[in-house]
């Protein structure tokens, strides 16, 4: 059993090292995070960022589905999976910066897909290559500018992704370059 001098000796031992805050604290009571700020632009780069990866996700799953060769679907399946992970980022950033979550597509993601449902074989191929080949140059110039004028957790996610985007450009790339 302690003794009332040895937890004193215990406290002032801990008091000098620094240590009796975190020995002796109350436990931390469970407080909800409160959002960062975060400006209007961040906002929507952060919700147009969900969007897109949703689109990817969404044609990635379409290139594997009605690809016309191997190659196709397999740049299918890295889109989906590349997107998924980077739309699980978005999406922790979006609570940080206190932005509900989104799963829908981009508006111009949605309209691609509609024209791909009516596509088969070589046309499917080379109207899927054409618009990655589009939307990745596009997303590498938002997220290059996001990447140097945003702050905190949405100029990381841009910069961090911009690796991943410029993968998928090139592979994009090849595949045109490929069915010429």
């Amino acid at each position: 059993m302690w003794t009332k001098a040895a937890v004193t000796a215990v406290f002032v031992s801990a008091s000098c090292l620094g240590l009796a805050h975190d020995v002796f604290a109350a436990p931390a009571t469970d407080t909800k995070a409160v959002p960062m700020r975060a400006t209007a632009a961040s906002k929507r780069f952060i919700v147009d960022a969900m969007k897109g990866d949703s689109s990817e996700i969404m044609l990635g799953h379409m290139a594997q589905d009605k690809g016309g060769n191997d190659k196709l679907k397999q740049f299918g399946q890295m889109l989906v999976t590349d997107h998924t992970e980077a739309k699980q980022k978005a999406v922790g950033v979006a609570q940080q910066i206190g932005v509900k979550p989104s799963d829908q597509p981009a508006a111009d993601g949605a309209r691609e897909m509609k024209k791909l449902e009516g596509l088969t074989g070589p046309a499917f191929d080379k109207e899927f290559v054409a618009y990655m080949v589009k939307d990745h140059s596009a997303d590498i110039a938002k997220f290059s500018r996001a990447a140097k004028r945003e702050k905190g957790p949405v100029a990381e996610f841009a910069h961090d992704s911009l690796q991943t985007l410029q993968k998928h450009l090139d592979a994009a790339k090849q595949l045109s370059t490929a069915s010429q």
